[in-house]
């Protein structure tokens, strides 16, 4: 009976998808990132100052932030996507999981056409346009459950474009800081079996 328990555990888990491709089923999938390999994946983490910075762990499997009690400069922490191309697929959505505690700044999504691809995004040749800063969802000292969380993004249609998340804390010593979990990102477009276009997953 052990036996076909686990057996029957195995089966479902390898027939069960996770939850970031039922996210994404049946659209052109741009891109996409869980960061359960305990690094950031496609995305990459950048710190314009503090001394704290997004933390990627294997054990968790999200990336996670807490500026709380850092430098007394305060923090300021991107998390930036890899160039996307949004030209050629319509209806783009970018899902995601967070979660939230503490009080201070909320974290901003913002988008860029002009950034290199590397280095402080402070630099890129325009600035950072907001798409919009994520609800808060408590002030205490417990992480609630994770919310899922859409944003449309069928108003851009450029070939090379950077999604960010980017986290500030307030000064002294972390002030207001609040520690976000950021989980199952995914950027998809239009339904290819209704004509959708393509992506660069």
């Amino acid at each position: 009976m052990k036996h076909f328990i686990i057996l029957s555990l195995l089966l479902i888990a390898n027939i069960l998808p996770n939850k970031i491709l039922a996210q994404c089923a049946g659209m052109n999938i741009i891109n996409q990132e869980d960061f359960n390999s305990g690094t950031s994946g496609t995305w990459t983490a950048f710190d314009v100052k503090g001394d704290d910075s997004w933390e990627f762990s294997g054990s968790f499997q999200n990336a996670f932030i807490n500026g709380f009690g850092g430098d007394v400069a305060g923090e300021e922490d991107w998390l930036i996507s890899p160039a996307l191309d949004f030209s050629t697929t319509t209806d783009i959505m970018m899902t995601f999981e967070y979660s939230e505690r503490f009080s201070g700044p909320d974290i901003e999504v913002l988008y860029n056409t002009e950034y290199s691809g590397t280095g402080n995004p402070n630099a890129a040749a325009v600035p950072w346009i907001l798409i919009e800063t994520l609800p808060d969802l408590t002030s205490s000292s417990s992480f609630p459950s994770n919310v899922d969380y859409t944003i449309d993004l069928s108003a851009l249609n450029d070939a090379n474009i950077y999604i960010a998340f980017k986290y500030t804390a307030t000064t002294p010593n972390g002030g207001d800081a609040e520690a976000w979990r950021i989980d199952e990102v995914c950027i998809s477009g239009g339904d290819p079996n209704n004509g959708g276009g393509g992506g660069n997953g």
